[in-house]
C-alpha cells in the first residue's frame, strides 16, 4: 500500500511538512506522478501510528478545548489557546531511554517523528521522517512571548527546549495528562511506549528539483 496526502484538514501539518500544495489537483498530481519513498512512523502504546508529531501536555490539552469549544477560526483559536495558557499544567515527567533515565519538569513532551507543527513553528530541527530515529522534545516553559512565536512561525526558543534523539521510549508521567496523536486527541495518560517502525510506509511525495 502506498500514502497519498490531500491536505483537508485545519492546519495540514503532515503535508506542510512534506511540501504537499494545498490545493487539490496539484496534490492529486503529485500522488499520480510524484515520487514513491519509504517513512519511518512511530507505534505508542502498542496502538496508536504517528507519522508526524504527537505530544503529552499543552498542545493536547488545547486541541481539546478547542474541540470542545463552540468557537472556530483563528480568533477562536487564540481566544481557546490564551486560556490554555493561563491554566497550563506543569508536568513531572520521567524518559527512560535504554540505560538512561531523565527526569523533568515540562509543560509539554513532544514525540516527533517530523520537525514542525502546521503553524510552521519549528518544533524538532533534527527531525527526519527516514533516518530510522525520533526525537523527544522536553518544552520546559511557555512564556506569552514563547506563545506568540509560534503563532507567528517563529519556532521555540532554543534555551526552553532539550532533545533526546532515540529508538525507542518510555514516558511516565507523576500525574495524567492530555496527549494527542497526528492532531488527533486521544485522552489522559500517565504512560506512553513509543517504538521507531522504520520504513514501515511508502508515502508519494513531490519530485525532487534538479
Amino acid at each position: 500500500m502506498i500514502l497519498g496526502i490531500v491536505p483537508a484538514g485545519s492546519a495540514n501539518g503532515m503535508a506542510k511538512e512534506l511540501m504537499i500544495p494545498a490545493k487539490l489537483q496539484d496534490a492529486l498530481q503529485i500522488i499520480e506522478n510524484g515520487r514513491q519513498t519509504g517513512m519511518d512512523t512511530i507505534l505508542l502504546n502498542e496502538e496508536h501510528l504517528c507519522l508526524h508529531l504527537s505530544d503529552v501536555g499543552i498542545n493536547a490539552q488545547l486541541i481539546k478545548n478547542f474541540e470542545d469549544g463552540d468557537t472556530r477560526g483563528k480568533m477562536g483559536y487564540l481566544k481557546v489557546a490564551w486560556k490554555t495558557i493561563v491554566r497550563r499544567q506543569v508536568l513531572e515527567v520521567t524518559i527512560k531511554d535504554g540505560k538512561k533515565s531523565f527526569c523533568h519538569k515540562a509543560i509539554m513532551v513532544v514525540i516527533a517523528n517530523a520537525g514542525k507543527y502546521g503553524t510552521g513553528a519549528v518544533i524538532n530541527p533534527e527531525g527526519e521522517i527516514d533516518d530510522g530515529l525520533f526525537e523527544i522534545v522536553v518544552v520546559k516553559r511557555l512564556t506569552l512571548w514563547g506563545f506568540l512565536k509560534i503563532m507567528l512561525s517563529l519556532g521555540f526558543d532554543n534555551k526552553n527546549i532539550e532533545i533526546h534523539q532515540t529508538r525507542s521510549v518510555n514516558i511516565l508521567a507523576r500525574h495524567r495528562a492530555h496527549f494527542q496523536v497526528d492532531g488527533e486527541y486521544i485522552g489522559k495518560v500517565n504512560k506512553i511506549t513509543a517504538v521507531i517502525q522504520p520504513g514501515n510506509i511508502q508515502i508519494m511525495l513531490p519530485e525532487i528539483d534538479r
